[in-house]
C-alpha cells in the first residue's frame, strides 16, 4: 500500500527538477527493486551514479541491490568505498556487515554492525547483530544486542522469539516460556506455541508441556513434531500407553 504513493512523489519530484529530480529518480530505483525488476534499478542507479559519483546514498543503494541479486563481492566493493568516504554513514556500516556476515566473514560482520549501531543503525542493526551471534551459538552475546533491539520495538514478535530462543539455549527455560508466550500473545503461531512447550519439558514441566500441545494438535499438518514432542512429555510422566 505504500509502495502505491511512491509513482506519484517521483513524479511531483521529477517535474521540480535539479536536485529533486535525482532524488526522484532514486525513489524510483528503491519502486523498482520492491517490485522485482532488478536489472531496471541496476540500470537506473548506474547513470546516476555516473552523474553523482561521490553520493554516499547512491553507492549505498547500488550496495543493497547487489546483496538482493546475490552479488556479495560487488557488494562489499560499493559498500566499502562508502565507508572509506562517510565513515559514520550508519545505512552503508549495517549493509556493510550484512555483505560480510553472508560471506561469513564474521569478525568483519561483527566490527562493522557494531559501528552501524554506534553511529546511530537503530533496532533493525541490534536485530541483525543479534541474529550474527546466534548463528554463532554465542547466546548471551547474541541477547544483548536482541534486548537492546526490542526495547526500541518491544512488540516486534521476531525479536521476541529470538530472544526466547537465546534463553533456552542458556538454560533458562522458564524465561523462555514466558517470552514464547509473550510472542504468541501478539502473534498466534502454533509453532511459537510448539517451541514454549519444548521449553516447558526441558524446565521438567511436562504437565504444563501437555497442556500447550494439546493447544497444538488442531494444526498437527502445519507442525507434525507436536505428537513426537507429546510422545517425549508422556514417557517422562510415566504415560507408556498413551
Amino acid at each position: 500500500n505504500r509502495l502505491g504513493a511512491l509513482p506519484a512523489v517521483v513524479l511531483e519530484l521529477g517535474a521540480a527538477g535539479g536536485k529533486s529530480e535525482e532524488v526522484g529518480q532514486l525513489l524510483e530505483s528503491v519502486l523498482m527493486r520492491a517490485r522485482g525488476n532488478t536489472g531496471e534499478a541496476s540500470s537506473t542507479l548506474s547513470e546516476l551514479q555516473k552523474k553523482s559519483p561521490e553520493s554516499a546514498w547512491i553507492a549505498w543503494l547500488i550496495g543493497v541491490l547487489d546483496i538482493r541479486r546475490g552479488g556479495l563481492t560487488d557488494a562489499i566493493e560499493n559498500l566499502e568505498l562508502v565507508v572509506k568516504r562517510h565513515p559514520n554513514f550508519a545505512p552503508a556500516l549495517h549493509q556493510l556487515g550484512l555483505a560480510y556476515a553472508s560471506k561469513r566473514e564474521y569478525e568483519n560482520a561483527t566490527r562493522t554492525l557494531q559501528n552501524a549501531i554506534k553511529h546511530g543503525g537503530g533496532h533493525t542493526a541490534q536485530l541483525d547483530l543479534g541474529r550474527l551471534f546466534l548463528s554463532r551459538k554465542m547466546w548471551a552475546e547474541a541477547l544483548v544486542h536482541l534486548e537492546n533491539s526490542l526495547g526500541i520495538q518491544p512488540t516486534k514478535v521476531e525479536t521476541l522469539r529470538l530472544i526466547a530462543a537465546a534463553n533456552f539455549h542458556l538454560e533458562r527455560h522458564e524465561l523462555a516460556v514466558k517470552t514464547y508466550m509473550r510472542a504468541y500473545d501478539l502473534e498466534p503461531a502454533p509453532r511459537t506455541l510448539l517451541s514454549a512447550a519444548i521449553a516447558h519439558h526441558a524446565a521438567g514441566a511436562h504437565g504444563s508441556a501437555l497442556t500447550l500441545l494439546k493447544r497444538v494438535i488442531p494444526d498437527e499438518q502445519a507442525v507434525p513434531e507436536v505428537h513426537f514432542q507429546r510422545a517425549l512429555s508422556l514417557i517422562e510422566l510415566k504415560k507408556l500407553d498413551e
